[in-house]
Protein backbone atom coordinates (compact mmCIF):
# COMPACT_ATOMS: atom_id res chain seq x y z
CA UNK A 1 0.00 0.00 0.00
CA UNK A 2 2.69 2.50 0.32
CA UNK A 3 3.17 3.96 -2.94
CA UNK A 4 -0.53 4.67 -2.63
CA UNK A 5 -0.34 6.70 1.08
CA UNK A 6 0.22 10.65 1.38
CA UNK A 7 0.32 9.91 4.65
CA UNK A 8 -0.52 7.55 7.84
CA UNK A 9 -1.70 8.42 11.26
CA UNK A 10 -0.87 6.22 14.06
CA UNK A 11 -2.24 5.37 17.48
CA UNK A 12 -1.59 3.04 20.38
CA UNK A 13 -3.52 0.26 20.50
CA UNK A 14 -4.67 -1.03 23.90
CA UNK A 15 -2.79 -4.58 23.85
CA UNK A 16 0.44 -3.02 23.38
CA UNK A 17 2.28 -6.28 23.68
CA UNK A 18 1.36 -7.80 20.17
CA UNK A 19 1.53 -4.27 18.20
CA UNK A 20 3.94 -2.01 17.12
CA UNK A 21 4.07 1.75 19.31
CA UNK A 22 2.64 4.37 17.09
CA UNK A 23 6.29 6.25 17.13
CA UNK A 24 8.34 2.98 16.19
CA UNK A 25 5.32 2.58 13.48
CA UNK A 26 5.47 5.89 12.09
CA UNK A 27 9.74 5.23 11.84
CA UNK A 28 8.77 1.92 9.76
CA UNK A 29 6.55 3.99 7.17
CA UNK A 30 9.50 6.28 7.27
CA UNK A 31 11.70 4.09 6.52
CA UNK A 32 9.25 2.92 3.30
CA UNK A 33 8.90 7.17 2.51
CA UNK A 34 5.50 7.29 3.86
CA UNK A 35 4.50 10.67 5.61
CA UNK A 36 3.06 9.83 9.22
CA UNK A 37 1.97 11.01 12.23
CA UNK A 38 1.62 9.62 15.55
CA UNK A 39 -2.21 10.72 17.11
CA UNK A 40 -3.45 10.35 21.09
CA UNK A 41 -6.07 8.38 19.38
CA UNK A 42 -9.04 7.30 16.84
CA UNK A 43 -10.77 10.31 17.13
CA UNK A 44 -7.88 12.59 16.88
CA UNK A 45 -6.26 10.62 13.50
CA UNK A 46 -9.90 10.80 12.29
CA UNK A 47 -10.23 14.19 12.38
CA UNK A 48 -6.94 14.98 10.90
CA UNK A 49 -6.88 12.71 8.19
CA UNK A 50 -10.19 14.34 6.96
CA UNK A 51 -9.32 18.05 7.73
CA UNK A 52 -6.52 16.72 5.21
CA UNK A 53 -8.53 15.50 2.53
CA UNK A 54 -9.52 17.07 -0.62
CA UNK A 55 -12.52 16.31 -3.09
CA UNK A 56 -10.55 13.32 -4.63
CA UNK A 57 -9.19 11.79 -1.27
CA UNK A 58 -10.20 8.91 0.12
CA UNK A 59 -9.83 7.94 4.09
CA UNK A 60 -8.75 4.81 4.46
CA UNK A 61 -8.61 3.00 7.99
CA UNK A 62 -6.78 -0.29 8.54
CA UNK A 63 -7.56 -2.15 12.26
CA UNK A 64 -9.47 -4.96 13.71
CA UNK A 65 -12.86 -4.92 13.68
CA UNK A 66 -13.43 -3.02 17.15
CA UNK A 67 -11.48 0.16 15.70
CA UNK A 68 -13.52 -0.36 12.68
CA UNK A 69 -16.60 -0.02 14.18
CA UNK A 70 -15.43 3.03 16.44
CA UNK A 71 -14.16 4.77 13.07
CA UNK A 72 -17.82 3.82 12.13
CA UNK A 73 -19.73 5.37 14.89
CA UNK A 74 -17.27 8.57 15.03
CA UNK A 75 -18.39 9.70 11.38
CA UNK A 76 -21.70 9.06 12.32
CA UNK A 77 -21.99 11.19 14.69
CA UNK A 78 -19.57 14.07 13.19
CA UNK A 79 -20.10 13.71 9.80
CA UNK A 80 -17.63 15.50 8.14
CA UNK A 81 -17.39 14.46 4.76
CA UNK A 82 -21.24 15.30 4.23
CA UNK A 83 -21.18 18.56 5.72
CA UNK A 84 -17.91 19.48 3.22
CA UNK A 85 -19.91 18.30 0.38
CA UNK A 86 -22.83 20.06 1.28
CA UNK A 87 -20.30 23.17 1.49
CA UNK A 88 -18.69 22.69 -1.87
CA UNK A 89 -22.43 22.11 -3.87
CA UNK A 90 -23.21 25.56 -1.79
CA UNK A 91 -20.51 27.46 -3.23
CA UNK A 92 -21.28 25.81 -6.74
CA UNK A 93 -18.26 23.11 -6.81
CA UNK A 94 -18.44 19.60 -6.73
Amino acid sequence: MAPYLSKVYTIDLPNGERNLGKERLCEVLKAKNVQSEPTENIADALEKAKAECGKEDVVLVFGSLSYLGEVIRLERETNVFERKKRKREHYGRS
